[in-house]
């Protein structure tokens, strides 16, 4: 009984985290956050591993990021709180990799990147149309 009652709650704790993460594309006033997240060594070890110290630099991958025509970034939102992005990488007519970083360290390990991917996901095939998904 006390196992079910468990699980029951497990799963009402999963739901609540899904309704409470959104994603929205990225806007030209993200950029702070993805400063700070890319500032952040030991995050930047985790994810692509090159740290880059230059501010100008890194704006110049945003505003790349940001004005691509083939790919899809969005911040992750938690209660309007932004937490992480992640990205939709166009590779070809059916395929696209995905991205995805929780940049705010007290959020790790509590699901909230599991309820992302399975946002982006959605977006990707019903939305974009893709068939195949790889995570990067």
């Amino acid at each position: 009984m006390a196992q079910r009652q468990k699980a029951i709650l497990g799963k009402r704790e999963r739901n609540m985290i899904n309704n409470i993460i959104q994603l929205r594309k990225i806007l030209k006033s993200d950029w702070q956050y993805f400063l700070k997240w890319w500032k952040n060594k030991k995050l930047v070890k985790l994810t692509s591993g090159v740290y880059e110290k230059s501010d100008d630099i890194l704006k110049g991958y945003f505003f790349k990021m940001l004005n691509s025509a083939k790919n899809h970034n969005y911040l992750i939102l938690l209660d309007k709180k932004p937490i992480g992005n992640v990205s939709i990488t166009h590779k070809n007519k059916s395929t696209f990799e995905m991205h995805i970083v929780i940049g705010e360290k007290e959020y790790w390990g509590k699901g909230f990147g599991t309820s992302a991917t399975k946002e982006a996901l959605k977006i990707a095939f019903n939305k974009l149309g893709y068939e195949k998904a790889y995570l990067g």
